[in-house]
Formats: C-alpha cells, structure tokens, sequence
C-alpha cells in the first residue's frame, strides 16, 4: 500500500535525512576500524553520506522543507 506522507512529517524530513547521513558515516567508521581489511568496501558510501549532508546544509532547513512540500503536492 502507498500512502502519502502528511505535512508534519514532509517537516522532518530535513532532519531525519541529516540524521541518516550521520549515522552513516559513523557506523561505517566504526566498522571500517574494526574491519580494516574491508574498510574500502565498508565506506563506500561515506562520500555521497558527506555529499548528501553539504547540500542539505547549503540550502538550509527551511528552503529544503519548501521544496520537499512542493514536491509532494498535490499530495500534502
């Protein structure tokens, strides 16, 4: 089943995707020291994580949750 996000949360979505990205790159950091001969393999997504959390930052929490609202219409 689909069902369309509500506005409250289309709200934290800034947040959470943030959070997410975070949590990435710690967990892998982690791991990677625990797992040094898989490391490489391990942190590959590191980068896009890091990406990801300097574009969000760019644009800032209230033009992405703008635009994450826009997109969702004419659903929210």
């Amino acid at each position: 089943e689909v069902r369309a996000l509500q506005k409250e949360e289309v709200e934290l979505l800034y947040d959470l995707i943030i959070t997410r990205n975070v949590m990435t790159i710690v967990i892998t950091h982690w791991r990677a020291a625990q797992h040094p001969q898989n490391s490489a393999y391990i942190l590959r997504n590191e980068p896009r994580a890091r990406s990801t959390i300097r574009t969000l930052t760019g644009v800032g929490q209230r033009n992405a949750t703008k635009r994450f609202l826009e997109a969702c219409q004419p659903y929210v």
